[in-house]
């Protein structure tokens, strides 16, 4: 079964089975999110119809065709965005002007 956005995935993460969620699917790779137990989340790259891992990705590194992806495909209110490396009590803040065009992610959203 191909991989879309909204699925949810079971993943081998940190020496754990954990449960992602599929943020978005564009060409052969899906966008996967998954939680760790302090709170904070990761994204990784699946394969959309082998479900194999294929790479990992930084949220700041994302790039802005997953972004997009992401807003498109209806997975932005599902973005949990809680990278270790923006430190306690910070959200990743996707900024998105009127007419869609997206300007940047950054780090600056305060939960």
């Amino acid at each position: 079964m191909r991989l879309r956005a909204g699925d949810t995935l079971s993943i081998w993460v940190n020496q754990k089975e954990r449960t992602g969620e599929i943020l978005a699917v564009l060409d052969d790779l899906a966008l996967v999110e998954y939680s760790m137990p302090k709170g904070t989340s990761g994204i990784r790259f699946y394969h959309a119809d082998t479900h194999q891992f294929y790479n990992r990705v930084s949220y700041l590194a994302l790039p802005s065709k997953w972004v997009e992806a992401i807003v498109h495909q209806g997975a932005l209110e599902d973005l949990i965005g809680k990278p270790q490396q923006l430190g306690k009590g910070y959200k990743l803040a996707i900024n998105i002007c009127p007419d869609m065009k997206f300007v940047k992610v950054d780090n600056h959203g305060r939960n």
